[in-house]
């Protein structure tokens, strides 16, 4: 494969990274404005994707969170701080090891959270259905192996 033809293929996907990642935002600003409550329209994209991290880990310290979201650890700390002001984080002792702190959502935030994926979701949905089923199976098995294409990247960028 030519130079060429790969930098080409290569600004195609960049485009497309920057429309997926500007409907993302688009969508979960359009879910922030209709939900009611803590996580109505005052958290931040960073501040959401922290929240969709600690989310899908559950317990995390603020380490483990500084890794997944490639940020420094001293940024996650002021981050989270701010969202346990927000009554949005909850910092306790971990039951594994009481001399370690974790954050994880709290109950009202694990709520909300919920119903902001559902409506990402269902923007994802709308999607899918003005594509069509034949080519969104074809852009799932793209974006599948896309994916693993990334993790085999970032495995082999990996300090051993």
């Amino acid at each position: 494969m030519s130079d060429e033809l790969i930098t080409k293929q290569a600004r195609l996907l960049f485009r497309f990274g920057r429309h997926m990642r500007n409907q993302m935002l688009k969508v979960h600003m359009e879910a922030q404005a209709g939900m009611e409550g803590m996580l109505a329209g005052d958290l931040s994209p960073a501040q959401v994707h922290m929240l969709l991290k600690v989310q899908e880990q559950g317990e995390s310290t603020i380490s483990d969170l500084a890794g997944l979201l490639e940020v420094s650890p001293p940024s996650v700390s002021a981050m989270a701080d701010r969202l346990v002001e927000k009554n949005v984080l909850v910092r306790t002792r971990s039951d594994r090891d009481r001399r370690v702190v974790v954050v994880r959502l709290s109950e009202q935030a694990e709520t909300q959270m919920s119903l902001m994926q559902e409506a990402i979701l269902s923007g994802f949905a709308r999607i899918i259905k003005k594509v069509g089923p034949e080519l969104a199976e074809k852009w799932c098995e793209v974006m599948a192996q896309v994916e693993k294409a990334i993790e085999k990247d970032t495995e082999d960028a990996e300090p051993t």
